[in-house]
């Protein structure tokens, strides 16, 4: 089966550029859509997103693999191109952006109506996997979602840090894929505490009418399996379905750039397309 692989980008509400990558068989069967988000350090490129963007399309599905506008992400896999971009990072641009993916497909700027059958499910990685709650609680078009490793909060930091970061303005850290030094903006605390409560995972979580898959790996440091048993309490009874896979953490094992796939990702994978109904 031959893939179609398209770029796209789609300018908001602040003129920045949402890019991205569709995937489609060569095929006329309606299909549903599936859109990847990723985390908080990700991008399209990262890692496995080419791999299971693939690999889910080879399922039957159409695919679209994003870049958040603020990711600070230009062409290159190797490097953020514009660090000054991601400084400005909110959890709402990234809500925002989701939405207007979701408002582009709906209103045909991407796809054949011949090819599409009206779903569309998202599958989102970390803080991705935040994005993806929240998105599937304020849009009713979503038709189901997959969380791989998702965070279950998004006020990760303690009140010294929030102190400090507050005093000046900005944090610094260190890109674990590019070992860039990166800086992100107050505002992105800001953004948090004003949205408090609509922002809260666990009560989005329980008002999903949705199916929902929750896969987290037992040996997760960056974003804890407790997190994902916090997720599990609240989701929707009956509609949700929870894996941990053994033996692995918060990548499943993959590192970027992508070499080959693992076990770990590889049980990530056929779960996911299980979940999503898929061939």
């Amino acid at each position: 089966m031959e893939i179609i692989k398209n770029t796209f980008e789609i300018v908001n509400s602040i003129n920045e550029k949402i890019r991205g990558d569709l995937r489609y068989p060569s095929q006329t069967e309606k299909m549903p859509c599936i859109i990847l988000l990723h985390g908080f350090q990700g991008f399209k490129d990262w890692g496995f997103f080419p791999y299971i963007s693939e690999k889910i399309t080879e399922a039957r599905a159409i695919t679209f693999c994003i870049n958040f506008s603020l990711n600070g992400m230009g062409t290159r896999t190797d490097i953020a191109e514009y660090p000054e971009k991601f400084a400005r990072m909110t959890v709402s641009q990234e809500i925002e952006d989701a939405e207007l993916v979701i408002k582009n497909i709906i209103e045909g700027e991407f796809l054949d109506k011949d090819i599409w059958n009206g779903e569309i499910y998202l599958l989102g990685t970390s803080l991705g996997g935040g994005i993806s709650i929240l998105t599937a609680k304020r849009n009713k078009s979503i038709n189901k979602i997959a969380l791989w490793a998702s965070i279950a909060k998004f006020d990760r930091y303690s009140l010294r840090q929030k102190n400090e970061w507050k005093e000046k303005g900005l944090i610094e850290f260190t890109n674990s894929v590019t070992k860039q030094l990166m800086k992100l903006n107050y505002t992105y605390i800001e953004d948090i505490e004003k949205n408090k409560s609509e922002y809260s995972l666990t009560d989005a979580i329980s008002e999903l009418k949705i199916p929902v898959l929750i896969l987290h790996g037992a040996k997760d440091v960056s974003v804890q399996l407790k997190e994902a048993e916090l997720l599990v309490e609240s989701a929707p009874y009956g509609m949700t379905e929870f894996k941990v896979i053994e033996k692995t953490g918060h990548t499943f094992g993959i590192a970027h750039p992508f070499n080959k796939s693992t076990n770990a990702l590889e049980q990530a994978l056929e779960k996911t397309i299980n979940f999503f109904g898929l061939k």
